[in-house]
């Protein structure tokens, strides 16, 4: 009998393991379908201050045609927009695909059109000559969205923005920085941006300018550049450079970096830089990004490097550090105390964007995706006193950290707290997700952790959107995020008080949201 106990509780602990990450291949299979706005009423304590919009985009689609993406974030984007109407007591629901150029060139071919992709399609498109895909719409941007001056945008990166109407999510134009920009060059052209542009901290009124960055590449001849502007508040179709930084005079290479994010204090530009190059000569040869990757021969092994950016024009520093690849910013700020810099990053130990991590096929592997490298946040101090730096990691290694936001009002200022998705939840298993919130202040971060974990469910970036009230804690507010329940194929809209992580709605939508990307929420 006590054999058969034993036997009964290892069967039930493997079921439940295998639940963990039972339809985690859902975050891959299309979901093409239009929602139709909708509108339900729910308890007004589930929603309590929250009263504007969730955007929240993700894929849509990963074929077309019998072609196929190979890369997650190829696919054609899709754009959910969730309204939080306190009056009423309502949360309103639509979704679409995004009607991008690239998706209605490939929707009139009958098959995925040509374009810059991380990977090539399967089967492979054909190219009829080496600058196709440069040549092709290019603006499948679905990666983040933000708002400036009443122009609503999605973005990635790239230094071409899409500008959507927010309530119908139909695309208005593609935007264009006019003649006037100061930031490229004569004899440049703007290669790479970022998807994360940073409102500037500790401004206000036309001070609170939106800043980006931008990487040039010379046309013959000059310096590969990487531009940090912001948008004139006087005309949001011009940018204004403020600072600059001629990379082959950085190293002894004509290089450019990949930021997909960067750090910003009120008077400084943190930039990563990872030891990758992207040869974008590839890419002029029809290749797909993934091929355009490289190393970057001058850069010491082992090492990578931050170029600290004053906003002012004035001299950059560079300082150097223990080699880390990345993808996501969490914060930068000054140390009130010790006068260093912070920036908090998900790094991880090989370039993230060409690993199986983003691969469709790895994703929907058990096998392939159970090994897939952790991101682990790490928390590096540059003291301009000496030029010396320190690193110490501050997220649990045993599970891989990433999609992380704080309080936006803390951007750039001294924090507490972080929210974030992790996978490895169940050490071992790639699916098991949960949403950690991890309080950096406590003085043991290792202890200093709440979960929001339900078995299979997969959650999207959480979005934490802070108190109105007057006095409030940084941890007051609620988290924002959609979560697939692999089992069913339902995804819910779920908001959790920040304070206790603790549910107070999960409402179920009316399918399934695959591959998500960074949700924002938008105050009426």
């Amino acid at each position: 009998m006590h054999v058969l106990r034993i036997a009964i509780a290892l069967l039930a602990h493997l079921v439940l393991l295998k639940a963990e990450d039972t339809g985690y291949e859902l975050l891959v299979q299309s979901a093409p379908e239009a929602w139709e706005r909708n509108c339900t009423t729910v308890d007004a304590e589930s929603i309590g201050q929250l009263n504007g919009v969730f955007m929240q985009p993700s894929v849509g689609i990963f074929e077309l045609g019998g072609t196929s993406f190979t890369a997650a974030l190829d696919g054609f984007g899709k754009m959910h927009r969730f309204e939080f109407d306190v009056e009423s007591s309502q949360v309103c629901v639509a979704a679409k695909i995004i009607p991008t150029g690239f998706y209605n060139q490939s929707i009139e071919a009958g098959t995925i059109a040509l374009g810059i992709l991380f990977e090539e399609t399967t089967p492979p498109r054909s190219c009829p000559n080496p600058m196709c895909n440069l040549m092709g719409a290019n603006d499948n941007v679905f990666v983040n969205t933000i708002e400036i001056d009443g122009h609503f945008f999605v973005l990635t990166d790239t230094p071409q923005w899409v500008e959507m109407d927010a309530d119908s999510m139909g695309i208005v134009d593609v935007w264009a920085w006019n003649e006037s920009d100061s930031v490229v060059q004569n004899f440049h052209m703007g290669m790479l941006g970022s998807a994360h542009p940073l409102v500037r901290p500790g401004k206000t009124g036309d001070d609170a300018r939106v800043v980006g960055i931008q990487s040039d590449m010379p046309m013959g001849f000059g310096h590969t550049q990487l531009d940090v502007w912001a948008v004139d508040p006087s005309n949001p179709h011009r940018r204004e450079l403020l600072n600059r930084v001629n990379m082959d005079e950085l190293l002894d290479d004509a290089w450019m970096p990949y930021l997909h994010s960067f750090g910003l204090t009120e008077d400084l530009a943190v930039l990563p830089l990872m030891p990758v190059n992207v040869d974008m000569t590839q890419v002029m040869k029809g290749q797909p990004l993934k091929t355009a990757f490289s190393d970057v021969p001058s850069m010491p092994n082992g090492t990578s490097m931050f170029v600290v950016a004053p906003l002012d024009g004035s001299d950059t520093t560079t300082y150097t550090v223990p080699e880390f690849f990345f993808i996501h910013t969490v914060n930068t700020f000054v140390d009130e105390k010790s006068g260093e810099i912070v920036i908090d990053l998900s790094t991880a130990k090989s370039n993230p964007l060409v690993g199986s991590g983003v691969d469709i096929d790895a994703i929907r592997n058990k096998t392939q995706r159970d090994e897939v490298d952790h991101m682990v946040v790490k928390r590096f101090r540059l003291d301009p006193s000496d030029g010396s730096s320190t690193v110490e990691t501050i997220s649990d290694p045993a599970m891989s950290t990433d999609f992380i936001k704080p309080n936006p009002r803390v951007n750039g200022l001294e924090y507490c707290y972080y929210w974030a998705d992790v996978w490895d939840y169940v050490e071992g298993i790639w699916g098991s997700m949960a949403v950690v919130k991890q309080d950096l202040c406590s003085g043991d971060v290792e202890q200093g952790r709440m979960f929001w974990h339900r078995a299979g469910w997969f959650p999207s970036e959480p979005t934490m959107v802070p108190s109105d009230t007057e006095g409030a804690e940084e941890d007051e507010g609620d988290v924002l995020f959609t979560a697939l329940e692999g089992a069913t194929g339902i995804t819910y809209l779920v908001v959790v008080d920040a304070m206790t992580m603790e549910s107070k709605l999960e409402m179920p939508l009316d399918g399934h949201i695959p591959f998500t990307t960074h949700g924002q929420f938008y105050s009426w």
